[in-house]
C-alpha cells in the first residue's frame, strides 16, 4: 500500500480479509484503495465494515463522509461527518470536511461557520472564497478573499492570490 501498488496491496488485504474478518485496518485501507478508484460504492462497503469493528474511531467516519461527498451524497456525508465531530469535536480536517460539504448543499453562511471551527477567521474567509471561486461565484468570491485580508492584512498571501485570481476570472467572464 505505501509503495503505491494498490492492485498489489488490494489483493492483500482481501486475503487477509478472507482469513480473518474482524481485520478493521484492512477494511479501511481496501476503502481508501477503492476511494483512489473512485469506486465510491466499494470504499463506502469497506469503511461500514471497519465501522462495525472499531465505532468509535472518528477517521472511519470521516472517509466514509468523503467517500459520499465525492459520490455526491451530500446528505450522508454530512451525518458521516457528524458523527466523526462527535467522536472527535477537535479536528480541523473533519470540520473543514463538513464545511466543503455544506457548500455543495449551497448552504454557505453555515459553510463559512463550520471553517472557522476548523481554523482562524481568516482562512475560513479564503476557504470560503476558494469555493465560491471554483463554482464560478467570482464576485463573491472576491468579497470572501477581501474579508480574509481586512481580518489578517498583509499577512494572508494565499488570500490575496486568490483574491487576484477570482478578480481576473471576473474580468474574463464581463462583457
Amino acid at each position: 500500500f505505501k509503495t503505491g501498488d494498490l492492485e498489489r496491496a488490494e489483493k492483500n488485504f482481501r486475503q487477509a480479509i478472507d482469513l480473518d474478518s474482524s481485520l478493521w485496518e484492512a477494511h479501511h485501507l481496501l476503502g481508501i484503495i477503492y476511494d483512489r478508484q473512485q469506486n465510491y460504492e466499494g470504499a463506502i462497503l469497506q469503511y461500514r465494515w471497519a465501522i462495525r469493528l472499531k465505532p468509535n474511531t472518528s477517521m472511519l467516519f470521516n472517509n466514509l463522509g468523503m467517500s459520499f461527498l465525492l459520490k455526491g451524497d451530500y446528505e450522508e456525508a454530512m451525518k458521516s461527518f457528524m458523527e466523526a465531530l462527535r467522536l472527535e469535536n477537535s479536528n480541523a480536517k473533519i470540520y473543514n470536511n463538513l464545511a466543503l460539504t455544506l457548500c455543495k448543499l449551497k448552504r454557505y453562511n453555515e459553510a463559512l461557520e463550520v471553517f472557522k471551527k476548523g481554523g482562524d477567521e481568516a482562512a475560513a474567509y479564503n476557504n470560503l472564497g476558494y469555493v465560491l471561486m471554483s463554482e464560478g461565484k467570482n464576485r463573491q468570491a472576491i468579497d470572501a478573499f477581501e474579508k480574509a485580508l481586512e481580518i489578517k492584512p498583509g499577512f494572508y498571501t494565499k488570500a490575496y492570490e486568490n483574491l487576484k485570481k477570482a478578480k481576473a476570472a471576473s474580468l474574463s467572464v464581463s462583457p
